[in-house]
């Protein structure tokens, strides 16, 4: 017994390591390492023993299930940073956004720290004082990121005009690069963020992980609130 306990080391390990499957890897070698050079008859993967028996199968359960708490740990440990992470990132951004003086510099701040956080290109359009019906490009980040066809700009219009998300990824003209989102205020909708993969080719299908997703949206409302205040002021 004491030898399987330090036998499960390694498979522990493996777990936090590598993951699942080279930890269940681990655990075959293993018990071929104890049945053949520590159980009767030595040198050979026979077993007579009922006692050995029950101290493979013991190692068996116990280094798989400790392998599984292994990898659970190491998880969780992930997904407490990835969280820590985006809390530092979002106290950043409201940081940079307070302090931002004029409505370029906000519009600014929030394409660069989208671009840079979510590592996504990121266009904020606005509506032409003169004709709110017709947008044009408030910020983008990177400088090279302003580069919207027709059916983008078709998909642009609609989410401005429905007060609904569109584009890429979304139910409403899905054949767009950009993924469109509205950026409300209490008066309706006062600009548009836009966002896809940097370097995105056009066959490839623009999607987000959930978390991408959820960050954006508090992106988003915190951008929406420091545009509505500086339109006011």
């Amino acid at each position: 017994t004491d030898l399987s306990l330090i036998f499960l080391m390694p498979v522990l390990y493996a777990g936090v390591r590598f993951g699942l499957w080279p930890s269940l890897y681990t655990v075959f070698i293993g018990l071929l390492a104890h049945n053949f050079f520590f159980t009767e008859p030595l040198y050979n993967l026979y077993v007579y023993n009922a006692h050995d028996v029950a101290t493979l199968v013991f190692f068996i359960f116990v280094a798989v299930i400790t392998g599984n708490m292994a990898i659970r740990l190491k998880n969780q440990i992930r997904a407490l940073r990835l969280s820590a992470r985006r809390n530092a990132q979002m106290h950043d951004f409201s940081r940079k956004l307070a302090s931002a003086l004029t409505l370029d510099d906000i519009l600014q701040e929030t394409a660069v720290c989208i671009s840079l956080y979510l590592r996504l290109k990121t266009i904020i359009l606005l509506p032409e004082p003169k004709n709110p019906q017709k947008l044009y490009v408030g910020a983008h980040h990177p400088s090279s990121g302003c580069d919207l066809n027709r059916t983008d700009w078709g998909a642009a219009e609609w989410a401005w005009k429905n007060g609904k998300q569109a584009g890429a990824g979304s139910d409403t003209l899905p054949a767009a690069r950009w993924y469109f989102l509205p950026l409300k205020g209490p008066q309706g909708v006062i600009a548009l963020l836009g966002v896809t993969h940097p370097g995105k080719d056009e066959e490839e299908e623009f999607v987000m992980a959930p978390s991408q997703k959820r960050m954006l949206n508090s992106f988003c409302d915190q951008a929406a609130l420091a545009i509505d205040r500086a339109k006011m002021a």
